[in-house]
This record gives structure tokens, sequence and C-alpha cells, in this order.
């Protein structure tokens, strides 16, 4: 490993204030034990870094499919580069610039939060397992962070052969795996045989604070969001829950919780925590028109604004999961309204599994009003439960293996 320096970041993302998340807590684990790190972090070409990459404290690099194909030596990338024929003098220029950087890093992280499933389709997957095999050919030892993995069957014989060979073969590579649920776990150590595995919950729960001159620059001058007195409660919608309920039917759930906590002197904000959202924010504010005093924070909060806004809140209802993430790092109760295992995993972490609910199992508010009635009356409690919970986590963080590295 001599005379290699840089820290590599894969799959991350800025527009969802999740994956930001991640990025800065990783960015900022890393300097804690190296604070001069040459860190490299790289967005897929369809991204972008942010409006001003320039004020972060790293380098972004973009990397494609096209790419990594074009520069493993599996025996897919040989197909591919028959098949596609990537020689373009672009791409001839980006393979001696990413070859110059893996010949000169010492170590390189995934924080993908979730890239390898059917649900993505093969095309995604199997990119996802390519990079493992050229960090590997480059000798970059890898891990990848706490992320949610699977199901594994794209229903096709033929395709699953060629998934599961790549992910035995591939993922076999990594030091560590951490899976942030139990199915995931099962899915690489029962069905896919690996022994790298480990569970662990989120990485931005492990972490108790993110060290801002780490990420960047010049630390910028952050918009401070207030609410307007006490006894208030925050919906964050997430617009990926109408795949598995009726707008109309959501609409109307969403109404009756904010009326219910209207009549329990609870100020009702309602804001997102990804730029997919807004429309499902201004939708709910339009289904309550002026029956009942709901707020709409019409802003695109990053994860810091984020951040010190929720722990204003008594508690809040959920869909985004970092949203619920960050607040409990803030010690925030949470009604979770969604679909995958990750919520019942997240809210069993914390002992809150009664306040989570399956979006696909919904057609009235009962449910959740129940658990309203319950949460108004001890939500100071969850409070400190959470807040137990958060510190046994935080002690036995994923990041602890950057302990043991050379420096």
């Amino acid at each position: 490993m001599k005379n290699r320096d840089k820290y590599l970041i894969f799959g991350a993302e800025m527009g969802n204030k999740g994956a930001q998340a991640m990025l800065f807590v990783t960015i900022s684990e890393i300097r804690k034990r190296d604070p001069k790190a040459n860190i490299i972090v790289f967005i897929e070409s369809k991204c972008t870094s942010g409006k001003k990459p320039e004020i972060y404290n790293v380098q972004f690099m973009t990397i494609s499919m096209s790419l990594i194909m074009s520069m493993s030596h599996t025996l897919l990338s040989f197909f591919y580069k028959a098949v596609k024929k990537p020689t373009t003098k672009e791409l001839s220029y980006e393979i001696q610039n990413l070859d110059s950087v893996f010949k000169t890093a010492k170590i390189a992280f995934d924080i993908s939060g979730y890239a390898l499933s059917n649900q993505w389709g093969i095309n995604a997957s199997l990119y996802y397992l390519s990079k493992f095999a050229l960090l590997h050919d480059y000798g970059i030892p890898s891990y990848i962070m706490p992320q949610s993995f699977g199901p594994f069957d794209y229903h096709s014989k033929f395709k699953n052969f060629v998934v599961h060979k790549y992910i035995k073969k591939y993922l076999r590579y990594a030091e560590k795996i951490y899976a942030r649920e139990d199915e995931g776990y099962k899915a690489l150590t029962r069905e896919m045989g690996l022994t790298n595995v480990e569970q662990s919950t989120d990485l931005v729960l492990q972490s108790a604070d993110i060290n801002l001159n780490s990420v960047y620059k010049e630390v910028p001058e952050f918009r401070k969001f207030v609410t307007e007195s006490e006894n208030c409660v925050a919906i964050i919608p997430n617009s990926s829950n109408l795949k598995y309920i009726d707008e109309g039917v959501l609409e109307k759930i969403y109404f009756e919780i904010i009326t219910w906590l209207s009549s329990h002197n609870k100020h009702v904000y309602v804001l997102a925590h990804s730029n997919m959202d807004f429309e499902s924010c201004k939708s709910i504010l339009n289904k309550c028109g002026n029956s009942v005093d709901v707020k709409l924070i019409d802003a695109d909060l990053n994860c810091i604004e984020y951040g010190d806004f929720v722990g204003q809140f008594d508690y809040i209802i959920a869909s985004r999961f970092h949203s619920i993430v960050n607040a409990y790092k803030k010690g925030i109760p949470c009604i979770a309204i969604g679909w995958a295992t990750k919520y019942k995993d997240l809210l069993n972490s914390v002992h809150q599994r009664k306040y989570c609910f399956d979006v696909r199992d919904l057609n009235s508010s009962y449910p959740i009003i129940e658990a309203l009635e319950n949460m108004e009356r001890q939500y100071t409690q969850e409070s400190a439960i959470i807040a137990e919970d958060v510190c046994r986590i935080q002690c036995d963080s994923c990041f602890s293996f950057l302990d043991y590295i050379n420096f």
C-alpha cells in the first residue's frame, strides 16, 4: 500500500437528503482519524455533486457503467465491450484518469443505501458488483457500509444464475459487508453463502455528529428554520408511497391526521425531505384548505438544516427513511408510514416498533390515530428511550474498523 493515500467513496448522491447525510457522516468519520485525508467521491454521471461542488472539502468525480465495464476484466465486461464498443476519445481520457486514482487509493467505501436488488433490474446489479471486481484488481480493500440488500430473484433462470454467480464471487472480495436489515443479512449469508457480512443499523444513526469543517472548505452560514411556538408536529411525506396506495386515500388519511392534531392544540408543519416530495406536500396542504391550521415549509433544506429543525418538534409523522433516522439522532419520536423492511428494523432498533405502519395495509386513518393518542400521552418517555438506544448504537459504530488502519 506504499504511496497510497486516497479514500474512495462510491454510491454517493446529493439530491436526496438521506444520501447527503450518509456522505457527510462518512467524510466526517474518515477525517476524525485522518484529518488530512485525500477523499474522492464518485457521483454517477446522471447525478450532480450539488450546485456548488467546489465548496466541499473533497474531490468529486463522475463514474458510469461504461467506465467500469471498460476497465473491468470480468467476463461480463468482455461481452459489454464487444457489444457497446466504448472506445470514444472522452472515455479513453476517463479511463486514464480513473486508473491513476485507483493506483494511489488505499481504501474504498460504498454507501449506496439500496442498490443491489431485483428492484432496479439486472444491469444496475451487475454494475454494482463489477465495481468490487475492479477494486480487487487494483488491490484496494473495500467496505460496503450499512445498506439494504435483495431480493435476488430476477424472474429469469439465466439472470438469476449470472447475478448470483457475481454476488458470490465479487462480494467476497469486500473486507466487510454491513447489512442494514435482517432480511438482507439472511439473503447474503444463507442464500449467497457469504461469510464477510455483519448486521448493522444505518450509518447515519451510528455517528454522533458531523464535523462540518471536515465536509466544507469553509463552513457556510446555514438557514435557520424555527417553529412559531411549542406543541409542534411535522409531517414528512414520501411520494414513493403512491406506488402502494391510492393518492386520494392517502390524502384523506393525512387530512384526518392533521385534523386530529389540530384538535389537540398541535401546530402542524409539512416539509419535504427529498426534492421528489414537494408536490406531495402541496397536495396535503390543498386537501386541508382553510379548515385546519397547517404550515408548509416551502424550502429545500439540506441535511444539516433539517437536523437542526427537526429537533424543535414533539414528534414527527414521516415516510422518508432518513428523515426518521435524523429525528432519532435528536431523540425525536416518530410515527412511520412506509412499506419496506428497513422501516420496521429501524424502529425495532430503538424500541419503537408499535409506531411503524405499512402503507400497503392502510385503508383508513384509524390505526394511526390510535398510535397518535398513545404518542401524545408519552412522547417525552419515548424520547428518553430513543436517546438511550441511540447512545448504545453509537458505542459500537460500523466505522470502528478505521481505528485500526495505518494512516
